[in-house]
């Protein structure tokens, strides 16, 4: 079966308030480049056998673009995010509506809980490593264990610049991930060495995005220059880099996995 996606097209995208500290209003959007650069993601996706499905867009909302934050989802079941700013939370509901139309078990999480989706939350060797600090609480990691029956290792952010963990950290086969230790707290830096084969990216890397891709098969889509360092270690396990420049969407703090949904 072909890995499914779901992405958004930019046709509201644009930098139109600060939520994190990669956007500003005085660096614009160009538009043009910016759907050049999302159809390039979606051409290379399938051309690496990809489903791509979307889902429409909706003007005054630029950042549902970034359909990883929409859902954590897992066999099925799609946990649909609760964004902590207002001007995402109106994301939720088109999210929970696409959902439901194609036969995901669409669950809600509890009120009190703050949790945006696949960009805080990720399936590593049957756990489930879920970020905090800026866009989640550990309360919401609670309700993730419950509604996924997991044991969740809670990682806590304590750099702003990465305010999700998918910024951070990513998963690139069985046990191994990429992250950047100054994204963390030591306790939590602890707790990756601990549980997974983590390979460690420069601060260079980290602010380039380069964890901030997607693995397919053995190819490692991104919009990043990852070092030649990083990619003999991506190398040695079978990946090659797949570069797609996706300058515009960092402008609102977004590269290839903020972009992308997994769906299986």
């Amino acid at each position: 079966m072909k890995p499914r996606v779901l992405v958004c097209p930019p046709a509201y995208f644009t930098v139109s308030y600060e939520i994190n500290p990669w956007m500003r209003t005085s660096d614009p959007v160009d538009p043009g480049r910016a759907r050049e650069q999302f159809n390039r993601l979606i051409a290379r996706y399938r051309s690496l056998g990809v489903r791509v499905m979307g889902i429409p867009p909706v003007r005054g909302l630029p950042d549902m673009v970034f359909t990883a934050n929409g859902a954590v989802v897992r066999g099925g079941t799609a946990v649909v995010a609760n964004f902590r700013y207002p001007q995402r939370v109106p994301e939720t509901a088109h999210f929970a509506r696409w959902f439901r139309a194609h036969g995901f078990r669409t669950v809600r999480l509890p009120k009190g809980t703050v949790l945006e989706g696949q960009g805080e939350a990720f399936f590593v060797n049957g756990r489930l490593f879920a970020g905090y600090g800026f866009r989640a609480n550990r309360a919401a990691h609670r309700a993730l264990g419950r509604i996924f029956r997991s044991p969740v290792v809670s990682l806590r952010q304590v750099d702003p610049r990465w305010y999700h963990l998918d910024t951070c950290f990513c998963p690139l086969k069985d046990d191994v991930v990429l992250y950047y230790p100054g994204a963390f707290d030591a306790g939590s830096r602890a707790r990756i060495r601990a549980l997974t084969r983590a390979i460690p990216v420069t601060k260079r890397e980290a602010l380039d995005f380069v964890c901030n891709s997607v693995p397919i098969g053995d190819r490692f889509v991104t919009g990043s220059r990852p070092t030649k360092a990083t990619e003999r270690r991506l190398a040695s396990l079978g990946f090659r880099v797949e570069h797609v420049p996706l300058s515009e969407f960092k402008k609102s703090g977004g590269g290839a996995r903020c972009l992308t949904l997994n769906l299986d």
